[in-house]
């Protein structure tokens, strides 16, 4: 594949507000704003997860994930989105993945690298080269 681009962050142009906050995800072609939910992590947590989601694809995991969004009910269920990071070779191909009670009942924010199936089918994906996510833990 050829060079790439991938940054994952808060959105300068939006404030940040008590209970959420603006990102916005980039790799190559993909171009996606989210609203990351505070109530249950913090930016900083947001931050953490994403930098040590792309560490570990980096150090040789197969599959890794970046969380989005993420909020506990009032059953002590997660509900959010998060996207699946899955490497093949020189790249890394993403999905994202609503996560509800009913997709994801095992979902623990804790480690939210479980419970990450195989890739099948033909969900929309979007390919960035490692070089890509290389670059981003430069940063």
């Amino acid at each position: 594949m050829s060079p790439g681009m991938f940054w994952i962050g808060w959105d300068d142009s939006s404030p940040a507000g008590e209970r959420e906050r603006a990102g916005r995800i980039v790799a190559n072609d993909l171009n996606e704003s989210f609203r990351a939910w505070l109530d249950d992590w913090s930016a900083e947590g947001y931050e953490a997860q994403w930098r040590e989601g792309v560490e570990r694809i980096m150090e040789g995991n197969h599959v890794s994930a970046l969380v989005t969004a993420v909020a506990e009910s009032h059953d002590g269920t997660f509900s959010g989105y998060r996207w699946l990071m899955y490497r093949v070779g020189a790249d890394v191909i993403l999905r994202q993945q609503l996560i509800l009670p009913e997709t994801v009942p095992e979902f623990d924010p804790r480690d939210p690298y479980l419970k990450i199936h195989e890739r099948t089918g033909d969900a929309s994906q979007w390919i960035v080269p490692t070089s890509a996510l290389r670059e981003f833990l430069a940063r």
